[in-house]
């Protein structure tokens, strides 16, 4: 295995993406805010993630929180698949079972493989449809993409199964039902939540030493994560919605305009609600690449 285990990247957040590629060995593991989805065509790979190894094969699902640190050890020499991510704000509003939720905040992957030949045409057929769709930019095709991997993860909910290989875990200053506890009332709350005291008082611990915690475990400033949370909350509504600006900062938790501009702004490379929603919220990337080319919002909040 290797690389340090110890050395964590903390990349920038991918937003809603989906490209394809090979997998590859990865020296160290990395975190980025986005709920992630991988499926294989062909090959395998093993993922060390929230202390566990994961074995992906090909025609497998796999969905994980990018929040806890982790990578690709070991792959074959022949493989090909396909990354999507998205922001976690957009997961949330699904309203998807609890125990999915929690079971994602607290580092479990969820896999699903398909046996059926008839399954793994559709899942083929599918996949490249959300990459075609994906490409276009166009608003109701983007909606459709959106709503068709809703609904992929309803069915892996239904029908997940784990290929878990190894149960050892490092050991970390954070518990993993620790973060999973503060992640909950982050995501549970981030558009009512009015400080870190709120959040300090539902967890138990002095306001100071959650913010510590939490840079410690994830790299990221707390407060920060909560209004990078609201952005990516009101990216989802100007993507899918044609709500006003303004309603669209309310439903996002934000009070004042000149505090959603502000906030809005500063993760989306300057860019304001009205450029975002003509501009669809991104570019797409033509070509299947495995590099680190994100898409709005362009950062996670302060990021050591």
């Amino acid at each position: 295995m290797p690389g340090n285990p110890f050395i964590v990247d903390h990349a920038m957040a991918f937003g809603f993406r989906i490209w394809q590629g090979s997998f590859f060995n990865m020296p160290r593991a990395h975190v980025h805010s986005d709920i992630e989805i991988n499926y294989l065509f062909e090959g395998y790979a093993h993922y060390l993630h929230g202390g566990h190894v994961y074995h992906l094969e090909a025609n497998q699902w796999a969905i994980f929180w990018g929040g806890i640190p982790h990578r690709v050890i070991e792959k074959s020499q022949r493989n090909h698949g396909v990354w999507l991510t998205l922001p976690l704000a957009w997961v949330l509003h699904w309203d998807l079972p609890d125990n999915t939720l929690s079971r994602l905040l607290a580092g479990d992957m969820l896999l699903n493989v398909a046996t059926q030949p008839a399954q793994i045409i559709y899942d083929h057929y599918r996949l490249k449809l959300w990459q075609k769709e994906f490409r276009t930019g166009d608003k109701e095709q983007l909606r459709n993409v959106i709503l068709d991997i809703e609904v992929q993860l309803r069915r892996m909910q239904s029908t997940e199964s784990g290929a878990l290989l190894e149960m050892s875990r490092s050991p970390t200053a954070v518990s993993s039902h620790q973060l999973a506890s503060i992640l909950t009332q982050i995501t549970q709350n981030y558009m009512t939540l009015a400080n870190v005291n709120a959040i300090a008082a539902a967890v138990q611990l002095h306001p100071k030493y959650l913010m510590q915690l939490f840079k410690k475990a994830t790299g990221l400033n707390l407060w920060e994560y909560v209004i990078w949370l609201r952005v990516a909350h009101a990216q989802r509504l100007l993507l899918t919605s044609d709500d006003t600006i303004i309603d669209i900062a309310l439903a996002s938790g934000f009070n004042a305009p000149s505090t959603f501009y502000q906030a809005f702004r500063k993760y989306t490379d300057g860019a304001t609600p009205r450029e975002f929603r003509r501009q669809k919220s991104f570019t797409p990337q033509q070509n299947g690449s495995t590099q680190d080319t994100h898409t709005l919002p362009s950062a996670v909040p302060a990021i050591s």
